[in-house]
């Protein structure tokens, strides 16, 4: 069924006019594409992964059992890989856990060039104030030594300001990568990075967060706000998905398979970028299934 959208498009009873489901099942068509080319080409290399986490587990992988089985073989597996990540382990999470920064910001020591006439014409300046010029044979040395000065004081007060910008822009940084939880997705990337290939975190996500604060409106009284925060995630090894030409992270497309809980969802009402009426039909659609999406996300990565 369709309905007139008052412009001469035909609406599907999903709301979207003739032009807009055309260009909707193109891009699920072009992300499916992807999708397919991804997980195919990262069969080889999770053969590798699922070798290194039988290794973790202490385990033969299950061709390696079933042929240790064939011959009544004993299944005992040293654990040699498990040992090493356990003591590396909790060592390299101690240090990320550690409440100290972790990282520094230094500023450029390419600061901007010294105007050479700006420099004289101060260093002039001076010497007809301070100095006594009579009786100076050689007032042209006393000018350049002077305007030496003159550019070295000036390149100092570059790097003072430089170096408080710096450490402003530090604390900065510091605080929203503890108020995103950076250092959390950190540690929990930690036995990824040990195992797998490849260990991710993802950031910074935008999400709608409750927040509260003190207001002075004749007596102190708390009020609750919304305030978009960015947060970090530990993606797992399994459910990233490469470009298959890609050599770094910036190189190509990158699928996450990603399954999102009702306050995930909730979380992206009013963040810029995300289509709101699109995640209100999605919660409408499925809120009766216990609060979450369960069904239709694992119906989604089936498919």
């Amino acid at each position: 069924m369709t309905f007139d959208s008052g412009q001469g498009m035909p609406l599907s009873e999903s709301g979207l006019n003739q032009e807009e489901i055309r260009l909707q099942s193109s891009l699920i068509g072009f992300l499916d594409s992807r999708w397919i080319e991804a997980k195919t080409a990262k069969i080889e290399i999770d053969h590798v992964a699922l070798k290194n986490y039988f290794m973790y587990l202490r385990q033969y992988d299950p061709k390696k059992t079933s042929d240790i089985q064939a011959i009544n073989g004993p299944l005992v597996y040293a654990p040699l890989v498990l040992i090493k990540c356990k003591i590396i382990e909790p060592q390299i999470k101690s240090i990320l856990s550690a409440k100290r920064q972790l990282w520094d910001i230094k500023p450029s020591v390419n600061y901007p060039e010294i105007d050479h006439n700006f420099a004289v014409e101060i260093a002039q300046s001076i010497i007809d104030k301070e100095m006594k010029t009579d009786g100076i044979d050689d007032m042209e040395k006393v000018l350049q030594i002077k305007v030496e000065e003159i550019k070295d004081k000036i390149a100092d007060e570059y790097m003072r300001q430089a170096k408080q910008r710096a450490v402003k822009m530090s604390n900065l940084i510091e605080d929203q990568l503890q108020q995103g939880k950076f250092y959390n997705s950190l540690v929990d990337m930690v036995s990824d990075a040990l195992i797998f290939p490849v260990a991710v975190i993802k950031g910074p996500i935008p999400r709608m967060k409750n927040k509260e604060r003190f207001v002075n409106n004749a007596s102190w009284q708390v009020e609750k706000y919304k305030e978009i925060c960015y947060e970090f995630d530990h993606v797992s090894y399994w459910d990233f998905y490469p470009s298959p030409a890609s050599s770094s992270i910036d190189d190509g497309y990158i699928i996450q398979r990603h399954r999102m809980q009702r306050s995930d969802l909730t979380s992206l009402l009013g963040v810029p970028g995300y289509d709101e009426l699109a995640i209100r039909t999605i919660i409408n659609r499925f809120d009766n299934y216990d609060g979450a999406l369960v069904g239709w996300v694992d119906n989604i990565i089936d498919n």
